[in-house]
């Protein structure tokens, strides 16, 4: 009878490689680090044979070869049972030089593959790629192996928490942003004048009035210095542009190489342009056809008013000859009535004078009725004229959208070409190869010092204007208006309380 390590049962004698007919492990498992618990009767499981027993499905575990003791001539590849999804089995009778002992086919292994403590076998490295088990590896597939050509790639696990990976050595960093010259805060502090923050409350309020009074001066005294800087800028600016210029024409004989970035700008800039120019041409023609048709509608009113004049005219006779006819058959009656006289002695004349006004009455309907014509063809030329200047006035808006973002697309261009040159410019200031450019290099190169010197003045006077205390400026403010509110209160005190109590 022997009792078994690991379940503490009195069991028969078996091989010292064979397992536990109770609870299936081998006494060879258990190491000095383990303490197995007393498991009582009613706990210990039956015996069942190994093929019985649940594998658990787990990755495939990665195992680099450690650096062997003596020089090889090359690392052979490990190979990996080609067992069940359960099988955990490793062999590491490559590995280590001692030959590992045989074992029955069951679910554990000699080393516990989730501890750390390992004893002298290699480290164990799961890898498990994004959350989802790898396919197992075939045998035939030689596993890298420390000091065998480059190092496996980490696993993502390990990769998300590392560092980033480094740049190419290709790839080149991006320009830095321009920056504002760098100001020492002790210069600024000394030109701001402003006076050291008073440690006393008392003193809040005096030095809250020289720094207000102060910075109306370097208000001043910055907008000065910003003319300045924007005047040496520019002129700066002019002065590289010029110089690129000159080396444009020393680049082209020898060649033209460097000035792709200047030939493009200004491919640009001749497409916007000659762009521009056939939108203004386009826009000519179609305003000369829109002028050509105003012009014959504008002809047809003209005409059409003087016919409506012509016959105004032709109506406003036919109306007095109407009034004149109709006035003396009036004055005719008149008469008869007056004279007492028999009506038919005159009848002859009377009907005279009627036949008269009926023939002037239809003269002025026939005026009435060609003026009324007239006046529709003036009211229909007058339409005609208005539409067309609509349309003429259309089109000239629509003409200045246009020709303001074209205008604004060339300014762009031209600009382009302006930085093209002056970075031109600069990249031949250390150009060594034009000896004949000394004399404007010199030249452009004070203009350069001149204005880093007026943007770092303006710089020195924007960090000046804001060099002082605000926590001191604030209290001593608030001690003034407190100082304020209670003078006023002690001013207004008597009337109030006389106003109270009365």
């Amino acid at each position: 009878m022997a009792e078994c390590p690991w379940c503490h049962a009195q069991v028969q004698d078996v091989p010292s490689d064979g397992p536990c007919p109770r609870c299936g492990k081998y006494a060879r498992d258990l190491r000095t680090t383990d303490s197995p618990l007393g498991m009582s009767s009613a706990q210990i499981p039956a015996a069942r044979p190994a093929a019985q027993v649940p594998t658990l499905e787990v990755p495939d575990l990665v195992v680099p070869k450690p650096a062997p003791s003596r020089p090889t001539p090359s690392a052979k590849p490990i190979p990996l049972p080609s067992g069940g999804a359960g099988d955990l089995d490793i062999d590491l009778g490559a590995v280590t030089s001692e030959p590992a002992p045989p074992k029955a086919p069951v679910t554990t292994t000699e080393h516990d593959p989730f501890e750390d403590d390992l004893g002298a076998g290699p480290a164990l490295e799961l890898d498990t790629g994004g959350g989802s088990f790898p396919p197992r590896f075939s045998p035939s597939v030689p596993i890298p192996v420390a000091g065998d050509g480059p190092a496996p790639v980490a696993p993502v696990s390990q990769r998300s928490l590392g560092a980033p990976p480094a740049p190419s050595s290709g790839a080149l960093p991006a320009p830095a942003a321009q920056t504002k010259p760098a100001v020492d805060p002790f210069e600024a502090q000394a030109l701001s004048d402003y006076g050291s923050p008073p440690t006393e409350i008392w003193r809040a309020p005096q030095y809250a009035y020289r720094v207000l009074k102060r910075r109306g001066e370097l208000v001043r005294l910055l907008a000065q210095k910003r003319v300045l800087g924007e005047t040496t800028a520019r002129r700066a600016e002019d002065g590289f542009v010029s110089f690129g210029e000159r080396a444009r024409e020393s680049l082209e004989r020898s060649g033209g190489r460097g000035l792709e970035q200047v030939l493009a700008a200004e491919q640009v800039l001749r497409g916007r342009d000659g762009a521009l120019a056939g939108a203004m041409d386009g826009h000519k023609a179609e305003l000369a056809e829109v002028d050509a048709r105003l012009g014959a509608a504008e002809g047809e009113l003209v005409r059409a008013k003087q016919e409506e004049s012509r016959l105004m005219a032709l109506y406003e006779a036919a109306d007095e000859d109407r009034k004149r006819a109709d006035a003396k058959l009036k004055r005719l009656d008149i008469e008869i009535r007056n004279s007492g006289a028999d009506p038919n002695a005159r009848a002859t004349e009377r009907s005279s004078l009627a036949a008269d006004l009926a023939a002037k009455d239809a003269k002025l309907a026939d005026a009435q009725i060609k003026l009324t014509v007239g006046q529709q063809a003036t009211k229909s030329a007058q339409a005609k004229v208005g539409t067309l200047r609509t349309e003429r006035q259309s089109v000239e808006q629509r003409f200045a959208r246009q020709v303001g973002t074209r205008s604004a697309g060339v300014e762009e261009a031209r600009g382009q070409v302006r930085a093209a040159l002056v970075a031109l410019g600069r990249a031949m200031m250390t150009d060594a190869a034009t000896p004949e450019l000394d004399t404007a290099r010199a030249e452009v190169a004070r203009l350069d010092d001149e204005a880093r010197a007026a943007a770092k003045q303006v710089a020195l006077h924007e960090a000046a204007l804001g060099a002082y205390d605000v926590g001191k400026v604030a209290l001593g403010l608030g001690l003034v208006v407190a100082t304020f509110v209670l003078l006023v209160v002690l001013v207004l005190f008597p009337f109030i309380y006389r106003a109270l109590i009365a």
